[in-house]
């Protein structure tokens, strides 16, 4: 039983271009609770704060008395701790708080949630809570498989509370299976997907990533330098903006969030599963580096090296301009290109064209430039940062 996130997260517009260095995010002027209960994972949870606390406004954290037997509320920066410390009504002031998260969630603490038992500082602030809630479930696998700890879950996930993992892998005890809790940078994700503005909710939005590989013989391929970043940063914050996502990727990353990922090779592969899901979708990112040219016939083996090398190329088909001519009136295309970026903007029919710049290939930041009929604007940082600015302009 694998967790899940429910209830599915002034402009220079004359000439010449902007300039527009994009930071921040979505957790800034937020406060935030976290609840932090005694699971092996604990130590991840000073991470999850420290990272918290780079961009909120305030954080708070309430540790169970278990927890402080693990961790000494001082590596927080100060805890909660105590029910009955001078202040009694703490758990209803914090109800102003954007976002509770708990990291980790014990099963103890999914079933006190489940049925309603405050005992303490952090059940007591859960049960008189209005607001969002984040849980990121950690336990060893007999536990998270119990009959009793699934029913808590079904229970809380019908009364909306959100969940982030948990994954399968290697846990404290030594075993492999389900109930690792998942990443710091995942939950931080699922966070910031609760707080985010939903001006993607409802949409369907379909993004292409990484490199195409053309096989010559069953051992070699030609392809990019590309390493599916910008693409995933791109499906990573329109999810993060409520969107219905699906990733067709060449790249050999990880599977983020619960984006649904339809793996692809070749460039025809990726044309064939562009066309199935391009009828439905309301965006279109063509942010794959797909490779131009493939070889007339692929050998079957081994090409042996004494035989040389002697490869004949045809040409690929263009994905980004064959959405453009076949897109219809409420679909919006944003492509990208090196080079001619107001050549390909015209002749492909996008509604945006990003002009990508060649050094940013395999790096994890660099600049582009947006162009549209009303716009050219240039951004720099984190492929993340890049992908939000240019969201924020698309819509």
């Amino acid at each position: 039983m694998k967790g899940v996130l429910l209830n599915k997260t002034v402009y220079n517009r004359g000439h010449g271009t902007a300039s527009l260095s994009v930071t921040g995010s979505y957790f800034d002027g937020k406060k935030i609770l976290v609840g932090v209960t005694a699971g092996a994972a604990i130590c991840k949870a000073t991470e999850f704060v420290r990272r918290l606390r780079e961009s909120a406004s305030e954080v708070s954290v309430v540790m169970t008395q278990n927890a402080t037997r693990l961790v000494s509320p001082q590596l927080f920066g100060g805890a909660f701790t105590d029910m009955y410390d001078g202040n009694s009504m703490r758990h209803i002031d914090w109800q102003k708080h954007d976002l509770i998260c708990v990291v980790p969630a014990t099963a103890n603490l999914i079933g006190k949630m489940a049925n309603g038992i405050a005992d303490d500082l952090l059940t007591t602030t859960i049960l008189a809570y209005k607001g969002p809630v984040l849980i990121a479930p950690a336990m060893n696998t007999a536990m998270w498989e119990n009959q009793v700890v699934v029913e808590n879950v079904a229970k809380l996930e019908k009364r909306g509370v959100n969940l982030c993992g948990p994954e399968e892998g290697m846990l404290a005890c030594g075993d492999n299976g389900w109930g690792r809790m998942s990443e710091v940078a995942e939950i931080l994700a699922y966070a910031e997907r609760i707080v985010a503005p939903k001006d993607l909710k409802g949409k369907n939005v379909l993004v292409t990533a990484g490199s195409t590989r053309e096989f010559i013989d069953d051992i070699r391929f030609m392809a990019n330098g590309s390493s599916g970043r910008m693409g995933y940063s791109f499906a990573k914050e329109a999810w993060i903006r409520g969107a219905n996502v699906v990733l067709v990727s060449g790249a050999e990353i990880e599977d983020p969030y619960d984006i649904r990922i339809e793996k692809v090779i070749s460039a025809e592969d990726m044309f064939k599963v562009v066309k199935k899901h391009f009828k439905w979708c309301d965006y279109f990112v063509s942010a794959a580096a797909v490779a131009d040219f493939r070889p007339v016939q692929r050998v079957k083996g081994k090409i042996v090296k004494k035989d040389g090398l002697d490869v004949s190329f045809t040409g690929n088909v263009d994905i980004l301009k064959w959405c453009g001519v076949n897109k219809k009136r409420n679909q919006k295309i944003i492509g990208f290109a090196i080079g001619r970026a107001h050549e390909k903007f015209k002749q492909k029919k996008c509604d945006f064209l990003v002009e990508n710049k060649a050094t940013n290939i395999g790096m994890p930041c660099g600049e582009c430039v947006l162009i549209g009929c009303s716009v050219e604007k240039s951004f720099s940082g984190t492929k993340g940062d890049m992908a939000k600015g240019v969201w924020d302009e698309v819509l």
